[in-house]
């Protein structure tokens, strides 16, 4: 009868630490996919959001280029910046790998340095600088991009 019982008693432990290892990695799997599934939605947020910039950036030295008015597309691209700088800070929230960390405060540095020198070029022969900063920020934003997506676990 103790033979059975044990066994018995056995099983039940058993099977109840089984189930419990079942639920819990379960649970894990899902909120990691949950968290996978958070990251990639923030990174085509990310890129969706880039494409109005780039857009704003277009207008507003094709209409130096083209010596038409390009204070209304200033303000508008000076906006297109600070929308890029929230855009790159709610990616923090998502992203905890040091190298995005390190791609996010260089695209905001060089975010910043261009909204500072958005309004210096006047007409098509002062836009030297404006084209090396946005450089740098088109570089820093294709940089940052791939830290996310390596970080999410995409193939790049």
């Amino acid at each position: 009868m103790i033979k059975l019982e044990a066994i018995g008693t056995s099983a039940l432990v058993s099977a109840i630490v089984s189930g419990s290892i079942s639920y819990f990695s379960a649970n894990l799997v899902d909120q990691a996919s949950k968290a996978r599934g958070a990251r990639l939605e923030q990174i085509v947020r990310f890129t969706t959001s880039t494409d109005t910039f780039l857009a704003s950036a277009n207008g507003y030295i094709t209409a130096l280029a083209y010596n038409k008015d390009a204070k209304p597309l200033q303000e508008q691209l000076g906006a297109e910046v600070n929308k890029q700088f929230a855009e790159s800070e709610k990616l923090k929230v998502f992203f905890s790998s040091p190298d995005v960390a390190r791609s996010v405060a260089r695209y905001q540095d060089d975010l910043i340095n261009f909204h500072r020198i958005i309004g210096t070029s006047k007409d098509a022969t002062s836009i030297g600088i404006w084209t090396a900063q946005f450089g740098k920020v088109n570089d820093a934003r294709i940089e940052l991009t791939e830290q996310l997506k390596k970080s999410a676990g995409v193939a790049l």
